[in-house]
C-alpha cells in the first residue's frame, strides 16, 4: 500500500519473494497490505501475492475500508484464490484498517462481514485527514472507543494506532498506556524502536 505507483508492480513481487523465502520462526503472523479496496491495485495485489505465496500468508492488511461490501470483496477474492490454487478454505484471515469517517460509522457491520476477520485496526493519521482536523496528536479516545466496541461485539481483537512520533518514546509509553486501559489487545508501530 505505501509505495509509489511506478513501484507497485514490484513491490508485490518483494513480497512474494519475501514470503517463500524468509524463514519465520513458529507463531509469527506474516501479513501484508494490500492497496484500498476502491484503487485499481487492490485485486492485483491479492492475485499476484496469494496466487504464488497464499500458503505462506496469514492475514491480508485491508486499508481505508468504509463498509462491509468492502470486507466482502476481498473475502471473495481470497476464497477463489484458494480453491483455484488448492489452498485450505478460510486459512487466510482479514485485518482491517478503520482509517474514515465513513469507516469508523460502518464498523460494526464491517467487523461483522466475514468470517475471515480477525480484527479492526484504528488508522489515527488518516482518520483526521478524513475529519478535516488540523492535528492528529489528539486522543481521538471517541472513535477509539466505538472501533473497541465494534471488534468485542464481533469477537475480534482491536488494534490501537500508530504513534507517529516515532523518536519520541514518553508519548509511545503514554499512547500505549492510554490503549491498554481502554481495552485495545494491542498497538501497531511504525518504526522497529517502538518495539
Amino acid at each position: 500500500d505505501a509505495c509509489a505507483v511506478s513501484l507497485k508492480v514490484t513491490a508485490r513481487k518483494t513480497v512474494v519473494e519475501a514470503l517463500t523465502s524468509a524463514t519465520f520462526t513458529n507463531g509469527k503472523v506474516r501479513a501484508y497490505r494490500v492497496n484500498g479496496v476502491e484503487t485499481q491495485w487492490c485485486y492485483r495485489d491479492l492475485i499476484d501475492v496469494l496466487e504464488p505465496a497464499g500458503k505462506h500468508v496469514d492475514v491480508v492488511v485491508v486499508p481505508k475500508v468504509n463498509g462491509a461490501d468492502d470486507v466482502r470483496f476481498v473475502d471473495r477474492l481470497i476464497s477463489q484464490i484458494e480453491r483455484s490454487t488448492g489452498l485450505e478454505p478460510g486459512r487466510i484471515r482479514i485485518e482491517v484498517l478503520i482509517e474514515t469517517a465513513k469507516g469508523l460509522l460502518h464498523a460494526e457491520e464491517i467487523a461483522l462481514a466475514s468470517p475471515r476477520m480477525a480484527s479492526l485496526i484504528f488508522g489515527v493519521a488518516d482518520f483526521a485527514g478524513s475529519l478535516g482536523a488540523r492535528d492528529f496528536h489528539q486522543d481521538f479516545n471517541a472513535a477509539r472507543l466505538q472501533i473497541l466496541a465494534a471488534a468485542r461485539s464481533a469477537g475480534i481483537d482491536a488494534i490501537d494506532s500508530v504513534t507517529v512520533q516515532f523518536k519520541d518514546l514518553d508519548q509511545l509509553k503514554h499512547d500505549a498506556a492510554n490503549a491498554s486501559r481502554l481495552g485495545f489487545d494491542g498497538k501497531w508501530a511504525i518504526h522497529p524502536a517502538q518495539l
